[in-house]
């Protein structure tokens, strides 16, 4: 829901990102990693959606975490990923695998990786291109993400709860919500055919055991 359009960037930033002649990287860790050790100029924040959206940009280099990947499928910008910890490694893998981003692992991190994964972006068209396409696919929508939210709140408030929508799964007793007497009768008719099987195989061997067992009678 908190994916949106671009909006005019601040003019000091605007005048920057517009005056690369070759576009810019976008660099952040988001809010999980303290810079208390950078000067507080670098600290302030950027408006990362309008950064995200500018034509200029060429490269997001994030931790991974879920909204920063959001934001960035939502306008098409491909990743490198430097994820710490949580989910951002398994978001990374997850846009590595749709083919938009890299991942470098942090503990691993060399310049001469991240310098390799820098140019293997801005030099394949393929991770642009399938970002675009993707962002292509997320925006396909009737209403955005929040419209759709707000008209089922209200929808909810209009018709008293909305009943009819409640899963019918609130009315099933603990055994038949968790498929506890499916369960065991398939247990059962499992447990019944080993049994059969058990005394055919034991009544096989018998039989073989005692023809074997019987004596060859001798003709003259």
């Amino acid at each position: 829901m908190h994916c949106r359009l671009p909006k005019p960037l601040p003019q000091d930033i605007e005048e920057f990102v517009s005056g690369s002649e070759h576009g810019f990287i976008y660099f952040s860790l988001g809010s999980i990693i303290q810079g208390n050790q950078m000067p507080e100029a670098t600290r302030q924040w950027l408006p990362q959606q309008d950064i995200l959206g500018h034509p200029n940009i060429k490269l997001f280099l994030t931790h991974g975490g879920l909204l920063s990947t959001q934001e960035a499928t939502f306008h098409g910008v491909p990743l490198i990923g430097l994820p710490i910890f949580g989910d951002q490694d398994l978001n990374m893998k997850q846009a590595s695998r749709a083919g938009y981003a890299l991942m470098v692992e942090i503990l691993d991190l060399t310049e001469e990786k991240l310098e390799n994964a820098i140019h293997e972006i801005l030099n394949s068209e393929k991770y642009t291109m399938r970002a675009k396409e993707l962002s292509n696919m997320y925006r396909d929508q009737t209403e955005t993400p929040l419209e759709r939210a707000v008209f089922w709140a209200e929808y909810v408030m209009r018709h008293k709860g909305a009943l009819q929508l409640r899963s019918a799964s609130r009315k099933l007793n603990f055994f038949q919500y968790h498929s506890l007497d499916v369960i065991g009768f398939l247990l059962f008719i499992a447990f019944l055919l080993l049994w059969v099987v058990k005394k055919l195989v034991i009544k096989m061997w018998k039989r073989l055991i005692l023809g074997k067992s019987k004596p060859v009678e001798k003709t003259d």
